[in-house]
């Protein structure tokens, strides 16, 4: 699941730094200098300078994002993945460990990874195995009564998650 996410947050490999102008940062809640940074895009500058804090680093200028794109892009990766703020239970990792390796918990973790826009409710019913659809587009997910926004790019995420279950089963 992490190397599925770190792909599809990449660009497969190519990105290091998120993509966007200073409106679609701004639309977000961050800009250019704490917008997404390293292989799983680590955003916010106070997650970021956490991050930099548990490496030992003590950059504090202002462009965190660049900083950590050029020298930690891996290891901000699997900070993100097994200690971040952002995720579930309390962590990507964690959360899987203890659920499995199924595509419903493969999509918990990427509704943690890009931020929440389904009910905590829905989604355990997802992983505890209730039906749910995707639209043709992959852009909304429907669980019982209840519609959301799909993670950003599901069907690349889908898709990286499977290439890498044919890689390492």
């Amino acid at each position: 699941m992490f190397f599925a996410t770190a792909a599809s947050e990449s660009g497969k490999g190519r990105l290091t730094l998120e993509e966007g102008g200073e409106d679609y940062y701004a639309a977000h809640g961050y800009s250019t200098n704490d917008r997404g940074a390293g292989y799983l895009q680590l955003t916010h500058r106070s997650e970021q300078l956490a991050f930099l804090q548990a490496m030992g680093d003590d950059f504090d200028d202002a462009d965190t994002a660049s900083y950590i794109a050029e020298h930690y892009p891996w290891e901000s990766a699997c900070w993100e993945w097994s200690v971040g703020k952002t995720a579930p239970d309390p962590n990507p990792n964690t959360y899987a460990k203890k659920r499995g390796n199924t595509v419903e918990v493969f999509l918990a973790t990427q509704y943690a990874i890009n931020g929440w826009t389904i009910s905590d409710d829905a989604l355990g019913k997802i992983v505890q195995g209730a039906e749910y659809t995707v639209s043709a587009d992959g852009t909304s997910i429907t669980v019982g009564d209840e519609t959301a926004p799909a993670p950003k790019n599901w069907p690349d995420r889908l898709a990286c998650y499977q290439q890498a279950l044919e890689i390492w089963g």
